[in-house]
């Protein structure tokens, strides 16, 4: 998608080119995430309501991990407050891991179930 192709290339060149800065990189990829997950959300470009929801749930997730990745900067003076901060980023990913995961294993059973079933109908139902 074109989209995504556009966040990938401008997260891309700010790394690239804004090493010095990297409060630009995360401005730059939150809104990239942002302006993703409102397209995803508004447009619902997938073939199904399955492929949009994980659209959705995939740019939901990278957008808040960029918006925890400000508290790992001095924005945050508290050590005990960015480690608390870091947990939560750290579960934000795991759950999003966790879904995928969940709605691949879903999608490989679901396929194999309707292969067994056409391959040998003529055994079950005789």
């Amino acid at each position: 998608m074109a989209v995504s192709l556009f966040r990938q290339l401008s997260l891309a060149t700010a790394i690239v080119f804004l090493t010095s800065n990297s409060t630009y990189q995360l401005v730059i990829g939150l809104y990239g995430s942002n302006l993703c997950c409102q397209f995803y959300w508004k447009v619902k470009p997938m073939v199904d309501g399955t492929n949009n929801f994980v659209q959705v749930f995939n740019e939901g997730s990278i957008l808040a991990v960029f918006c925890l990745s400000f508290a790992f900067t001095e924005g945050v003076p508290d050590p005990v407050a960015r480690f608390k901060y870091g947990w939560f980023f750290l579960y934000s990913i795991y759950m999003n891991l966790a879904v995928n995961f969940s709605i691949i294993i879903s999608v490989i059973l679901s396929l194999s179930y309707a292969y067994l079933k056409q391959r040998y109908s003529w055994y079950l139902f005789g």
